[in-house]
């Protein structure tokens, strides 16, 4: 249940048992407190953290954190985790996350991170494997190439995949997006105790008091008004998140790839030798998307083109390679060839395919590299 949910049953307190004494203990206990009587607020503490009464008790939580936030009280993050393990704390704390207790990072624009540059790279490559997604082990005295688990096999840094940014949490609001406002403390502890004490005067017949339904009203409204403002900020973020994804999808070349079945399935489709399908064209795609990525970061011009062919009932793929690749030495066309297979193996097993064909050639149609299995 929501905060805002919690406020709009209040409406219908007289369907509530309502405990007299205890209210008129609440309320007079809050019309001290709000003068700054230190026994009424421990009284409220207390109470605070025992009522049964659902209809008293945001209200009482609030004033009593509303103090503690005040006098900066060291007991405050004690009194906040005992709240949050009661049944529905969290929402009933929801105001210390809203406007006005806390107002927006104009450092981070309230998304909590900001684009910066990658600290974990200066090149956009992954360190371990150097941008070739797979690096050199010693097994048994003897170098074995083996997949980057850093990068897995995508060459590109873990934090930026390759664009040289990252989004980083904003050093100002620690990632919340908001900062405490410690200028509204006064006004919003003396907004909350007038509340509370009109609440448990509304709620308790035995009152010397009449109850001003506008001031209960009123701050619904504003309670309201301040939840709405913390949904909003959540939409930001996630908005945020969501276009610093594709963003990192875009710098590695994936963004245009889209998962042909569950990861651990097996794709099953007609298909002829000799011809592609749908499902293998869209492998393809992503896989060249990759190499491009990596011929942007190196400057290089490498891919002629690259297709799929069904051989010998096996999902094969053709890539054709243009003279910066054939020109390089030996050892560095090997690991680079690697890179490129087991970047295509492993998509292929997140797209479905329990086993993919690679074949690599030059321009003159000259293998240069062959797996089949």
């Amino acid at each position: 249940m929501q905060y805002i949910g919690v406020l709009s049953i209040l409406l219908f307190v007289s369907l509530l048992p309502v405990h007299a004494g205890e209210m008129e203990e609440i309320h007079n206990a809050a019309v001290k407190a709000e003068t700054g009587d230190i026994n009424s607020i421990k009284s409220l503490y207390k109470i605070s953290l025992s009522t049964k009464n659902e209809a008293i008790k945001p209200y009482l939580i609030r004033a009593v954190t509303m103090t503690m936030l005040k006098t900066r009280s060291k007991s405050l993050v004690k009194y906040i985790k005992t709240v949050q393990n009661h049944r529905n704390g969290k929402n009933l704390l929801l105001f210390l996350e809203a406007k006005p207790i806390k107002i927006p990072c104009n450092s981070c624009k309230e998304l909590g991170k900001t684009l910066e540059k990658c600290t974990a790279c200066k090149t956009g490559e992954c360190l371990k494997c150097e941008g070739l997604g797979t690096y050199n082990k010693k097994v048994k005295k003897e170098d074995v190439s083996v997949n980057c688990e850093d990068c897995k096999t995508s060459g590109f840094c873990k934090d930026c995949k390759g664009s040289k940014k990252a989004a980083i949490v904003c050093k100002d609001c620690k990632g919340f997006g908001s900062n405490f406002n410690p200028a509204v403390y006064d006004a919003e502890e003396k907004r909350a105790y007038q509340a509370l004490i009109h609440k448990s005067a509304f709620l308790s017949e035995g009152v010397d008091f009449k109850a001003d339904q506008s001031v209960i009203s009123e701050d619904d409204k504003l309670m309201a008004q301040s939840i709405k403002w913390l949904k909003d900020q959540k939409k930001k973020k996630a908005a945020f998140e969501k276009k610093e994804k594709q963003r990192l999808a875009k710098a590695s070349g994936t963004e245009e790839y889209k998962p042909l079945m569950t990861e651990g399935s097996t794709v099953k489709e007609d298909f002829e030798n000799g011809k592609s399908t749908e499902k293998l064209d869209q492998l393809c795609k992503e896989v060249g998307g990759y190499i491009k990525a990596q011929e942007r970061r190196g400057k290089m011009d490498l891919m002629a083109k690259i297709y799929g062919e069904y051989k010998s009932d096996i999902p094969t793929v053709f890539l054709v390679l243009k003279n910066d690749f054939t020109s390089q030495s030996k050892e560095w066309r090997l690991r680079t060839a690697q890179g490129f297979y087991e970047y295509a193996k492993l998509r292929g097993m997140t797209a479905g395919y329990d086993k993919i064909g690679f074949i690599v050639s030059d321009q003159n149609g000259k293998i240069l590299a062959k797996v089949n299995h």
